[in-house]
């Protein structure tokens, strides 16, 4: 789901911290609606952007590309996102991008990442079934451009 609260602009929403009050409330909100995560917006002028979620970074699927937030929306830079783009921007197309909470309803798959939990994909979208499959192939990539496989 997407968290009807936009993330306020701060200066130092960039920085991960023990203490921040809105993902406090954003996560008590997403187990409330029995969420496992939750989408998180920020709001630039008349614009809604997908900034992250609760506790992972995210991408997009749309076509042969995978999407990421625009560094400009304020969210913190997550572990593993930074892996995958140091990693794999020569075996997938990674595109930052203004992405639009109305484009999640047609993406072919909404990726989170995060260190401990690894690549996971969003399976229902507001009432929408998404695959996995590029989350698979990401995973895959990471495993194996890090030794593990």
């Amino acid at each position: 789901g997407v968290y009807p609260e936009c993330k306020p602009n701060a200066t130092f929403g960039t920085i991960k911290s023990a203490s921040s009050l809105y993902y406090v409330m954003a996560g008590n909100w997403a187990r409330l609606h029995h969420f496992d995560d939750l989408i998180i917006c920020t709001e630039q002028g008349n614009s809604k952007w997908v900034c992250e979620a609760v506790s992972s970074s995210i991408m997009v699927a749309k076509h042969d590309a995978l999407l990421y937030p625009s560094s400009q929306l304020g969210q913190v830079h997550g572990v593993l996102h930074q892996t995958v783009l140091d990693l794999l921007s020569e075996q997938f197309k990674l595109v930052e991008s203004y992405i639009s909470a109305d484009e999640l309803n047609t993406a072919n798959e909404v990726l989170l990442l995060n260190a401990v939990r690894g690549v996971r994909y969003v399976v229902n979208m507001n009432g929408r079934t998404l695959t996995g499959t590029m989350a698979n192939r990401l995973n895959e990539a990471l495993n194996s451009a890090l030794g593990l496989i």
